[in-house]
């Protein structure tokens, strides 16, 4: 007997998902088949329960990340979809080829090296403020929210300071033109920037410096050296996750307390409160709000049978608003708890840089709160990505604020031409 597969017009790269998405993930709760596959970019399924995207991501042996040729002739497209032409790294492999570049990178984000960064991610944010706090005028995701992330970034993989900004485009860009016309030509800019890192990391043979780049050239993996294409493979998946996710955050969060001065003000008045209000904001606005595995086996998740070589969907964002498992979960509870929010993702892929991402986060937010507490946002020239099937974010977000005065001593560096 055959089973019909339950089909929904769902693509998560629409302009009507990127408008309403919580309304979507309602629609597919209440549909009666909160599994079901959507017939866009080849066909795959959609999971946005919270239990079933757990399970799925628990299970890398059934559902895979690894981008390539499998067996019996499947092949296995990678976390995004529609599948990219570059191979993600890190976040495209599973075991065993995963366990040595986890193992080698997880020191340099443990909690200590975290704390080591601190105070350059307070002074990047202190440098960008002083940039615009005598104007009373700035874009806060030009002139904030995306340098911060990526000049920790390039300092975090000892990269030169100067490729922050195309660093910074570049990964913005390719997270909001996943598909279409344009995409050649994200994919274009991106490569360039990654040829740029090529250079700067021959550079390092040469000059041995600092940095994740630094410590695996002189080190290597397991004591075997690191190839060219395992450098540039790290370094585009570090780049990617370490500067577009804590941008979006950061622009979200922005966003909503210019719209709700009763919860800016709680943060202000009670600053103690930002940590546990992160978790809300990265619950809300989770910024990674889908990746994609593919089925290596006949399977089945919420009562659908799945076969081998079938896309899958995880809609993290989706689980993050599963009413089974956050009560109210549209709405924004700064004291939320407990709050097991999957933000980071689950599994042996969640994001290594989850502590760093938090430390700049709360950083940026008091900083903010602090220093142009009174920052007013003009929607009317706020521009959101276009398309957040993969990332959700905004390319500006122009503010005016009382001026104040400069606090540090220390300039940004300028971006390279590009």
């Amino acid at each position: 007997m055959t089973v019909e597969r339950p089909v929904v017009d769902f693509d998560h790269h629409s302009e009507d998902f990127a408008h309403r998405r919580l309304d979507v993930y309602g629609e597919l709760r209440t549909s009666g088949c909160p599994v079901a596959f959507s017939p866009h970019y080849g066909g795959y399924w959609v999971l946005s329960r919270y239990e079933d995207v757990r399970t799925a991501a628990r299970d890398h042996e059934t559902f895979t990340s690894t981008h390539g040729p499998g067996p019996d002739g499947v092949h296995y497209d990678g976390i995004v979809i529609p599948p990219v032409i570059s191979h993600g790294g890190m976040s495209e492999t599973d075991p065993p080829e995963w366990n040595p570049i986890r193992r080698a990178l997880t020191p340099m984000f443990a909690p200590g090296a975290v704390a080591r960064l601190a105070p350059r991610v307070l002074e990047y944010t202190t440098a960008c403020l002083d940039r615009v706090i005598e104007s009373g005028r700035m874009d806060l995701v030009e002139d904030l929210a995306t340098p911060v992330p990526a000049l920790v970034t390039m300092e975090l993989l000892g990269l030169p300071l100067d490729l922050w900004q195309w660093c910074a485009h570049a990964s913005h860009r390719l997270s909001y033109t996943p598909a279409g016309a344009d995409a050649g030509a994200a994919w274009a800019d991106f490569s360039a920037m990654l040829d740029a890192v090529g250079e700067a990391v021959e550079e390092l043979r040469v000059r041995p410096q600092g940095g994740i780049v630094g410590r695996l050239l002189a080190e290597g993996i397991e004591g075997q050296p690191v190839s060219d294409d395992d450098l540039r493979n790290i370094c585009q998946g570090l780049i990617i996750g370490g500067v577009d996710t804590t941008g979006s955050l950061t622009s979200q969060t922005l966003l909503y307390l210019h719209r709700n001065h009763r919860a800016r003000q709680q943060l202000i008045d009670d600053p103690d409160m930002v940590p546990v209000a992160t978790e809300e904001f990265l619950r809300h606005f989770t910024p990674s709000l889908a990746l994609a595995r593919t089925v290596t086996r006949d399977t089945e998740l919420g009562g659908q049978p799945m076969k081998a070589g079938d896309r899958v969907l995880l809609m993290w964002d989706g689980a993050n608003h599963d009413p089974v498992e956050f009560a109210t979960p549209d709405d924004i509870v700064l004291d939320r708890f407990p709050n097991r929010h999957i933000a980071f993702g689950v599994g042996l892929h969640r994001c290594i840089g989850s502590n760093l991402a938090r430390g700049e986060f709360t950083t940026i937010l008091r900083e903010v709160l602090r220093r142009i507490p009174d920052f007013e946002i003009d929607e009317s020239a706020t521009e959101g990505y276009p398309s957040i099937g993969v990332m959700q974010g905004n390319i500006a977000m122009p503010a005016t604020f009382t001026p104040g005065r400069r606090e540090g001593t220390v300039d940004l560096p300028a971006p390279r031409p590009h």
